[in-house]
């Protein structure tokens, strides 16, 4: 690995606005660091160009979030609780199946009863019933 990658790479945050037909962005910590572009993909390439000439550094030497402000940032904000609620519940339920399938086990059921029970692969089941034993 060279001394380049082991070095922390800088993060820009382009904060992004929109209005009529047209994406506004704004660089926080950067002088003058402003620009607009149409959709929303031609951002980070614009703000890299842009900082790359401000800052005189390597268009590929450093990093760049878009974050949307405003009523898109509302929008977005609600989806993205949403699915960390479900990626939440998916991480519980899969807890549950492991000890579900553990005690199912310890019941002397078999593999094929457990997986019609749970609803699951009765490869799954005996995945999960090695790692329990494990």
């Amino acid at each position: 690995m060279s001394t380049r990658e082991l070095r922390a790479v800088k993060t820009y945050e382009a904060r992004v606005r929109r209005s009529g037909d047209w994406w506004f962005v704004e660089v926080p910590g950067v002088d003058m660091a402003y620009t607009q572009a149409r959709k929303l993909a031609d951002v980070e390439p614009m703000v890299r160009d842009m900082l790359s000439l401000l800052l005189d550094v390597p268009a590929d030497s450093f990093a760049v979030t878009i974050t949307p402000s405003g009523q898109v940032a509302n929008v977005v904000a609600g989806v993205k609780a949403a699915k960390d609620a479900a990626a939440e519940a998916q991480r519980q339920a899969d807890q549950q199946t492991r000890q579900a399938v553990a005690r199912l086990r310890s019941m002397k059921l078999t593999v094929r009863d457990v997986a019609a029970l749970l609803d699951v692969s009765p490869t799954w089941v005996s995945v999960l019933d090695r790692e329990s034993a494990a």
